[in-house]
């Protein structure tokens, strides 16, 4: 019996130590994301302000 507890801890920590990775890696993915677009909306803005066409076609 100790040998199938036992068993199903460690895989109920394996299952937990994966959600907490993903958890991570879609934290880290948000963050990338919201820089980026911090950054395109900034370049916009400053286009804008420039009184230039750019942001409209930019590549």
């Amino acid at each position: 019996m100790a040998l199938v507890a036992s068993g199903s801890e460690n895989l109920r920590r394996r299952l937990n130590a994966q959600k907490m990775c993903n958890l991570f890696n879609s934290c880290v993915g948000w963050c990338f994301a919201a820089f980026v677009r911090n950054r395109v909306i900034r370049r916009m803005k400053h286009n804008i302000e420039g009184v230039t066409f750019a942001f409209i076609c930019e590549i």
